[in-house]
């Protein structure tokens, strides 16, 4: 740490070896790479020749050489944190109560995206018409159908021996699909976990981007990546409170007044009502400075 702090103070290159996030829906089974300062062995290792060390813990030593004395002084010792986001699969829908996100988009991988890359930002505008005000609870009525519905399903596919299948396909609709070939009460199940899909789809707002749009994510907007869109996104860390997460195989959902044996993923129902109920608008870019 010691040459690479001295580094540092000479104003020499260090580079940084990013934080390897693993996601099933990450190319490879890494989905996100993190250039920050995060606790809990989630930093950045900074490298000079053959040392290296996490970046936190050389912003714990001289901060004001790494950050800033006039940054630390407006904002703490705090490293804003940038992600490289590689999705295979669509990400889950989620928002942030006290912080914004950029996505800038960076790559597009049109095998998985086809001809049409979209991403979801927000309500609805025809959603938000329809309910107005009492969208935000009909959104959470579609999505406590649709958790239910997907665990249901879930449990029918293992007490039928088909832990195996839903291992190998790791996505439960697809894992279902294959099932239910022979057996028509796993097609009827299915059927039902579709119709709860579609309905909560119908409250997503998609949005077609191309490499090079710039996408601003405010705080306690709805938002989910889409398969094959590459993006950076820098943000100010922060809690994410999850909505719904797919059909990802073992995720098992559960939420405040639904508990479940075994799950994994909870989702923040409980506070939709802090989520931003009008509908995105991308607007015009605030330009800082003209060079």
């Amino acid at each position: 740490m010691d040459r690479i702090i001295e580094a540092v103070k000479n104003g020499s290159p260090v580079y940084l070896r990013p934080y390897r996030e693993p996601k099933v829906w990450g190319v490879r089974g890494i989905g996100e790479y993190w250039y920050g300062a995060e606790a809990e062995g989630k930093s950045a290792v900074a490298v000079v020749g053959s040392d290296s060390a996490p970046l936190a813990g050389i912003i714990d030593r001289i901060p004001e050489e790494v950050l800033g004395a006039d940054a630390i002084r407006s904002f703490g010792r705090m490293l804003p944190l940038v992600k490289i986001l590689t999705p295979k699969g669509r990400l889950s829908v989620q928002f942030h109560d006290a912080k914004n996100e950029i996505w800038v988009v960076t790559g597009i991988d049109r095998s998985i995206t086809g001809a049409c890359p979209r991403l979801m930002i927000g309500f609805d505008p025809g959603a938000v018409k329809k309910h107005g005000n009492r969208i935000r609870d009909r959104y959470r009525q579609a999505l406590v159908a649709y958790g239910n519905a997907l665990n249901v399903l879930i449990d029918e596919l293992e007490k039928k021996g088909d832990k195996r299948l839903l291992r190998e396909a790791g996505d439960v609709i697809v894992a279902a699909q294959r099932s239910g070939e022979k057996d028509a009460g796993i097609s009827g199940t299915l059927s039902r976990l579709l119709d709860a899909r579609d309905a909560i789809n119908t409250y997503y707002n998609s949005i077609k981007v191309e490499i090079g749009d710039i996408i601003p994510v405010p705080r306690g907007t709805l938002h989910a990546l889409g398969p094959g869109i590459e993006v950076i996104e820098p943000q100010i860390p922060g809690p994410t409170q999850s909505l719904e997460d797919g059909a990802t195989y073992p995720v098992r959902y559960y939420f405040p007044g639904f508990p479940r044996e075994g799950a994994e993923k909870k989702l923040d129902l409980d506070r939709i009502d802090e989520m931003n109920a009008g509908v995105w608008r991308r607007g015009e870019p605030d330009i800082v400075e003209e060079t």
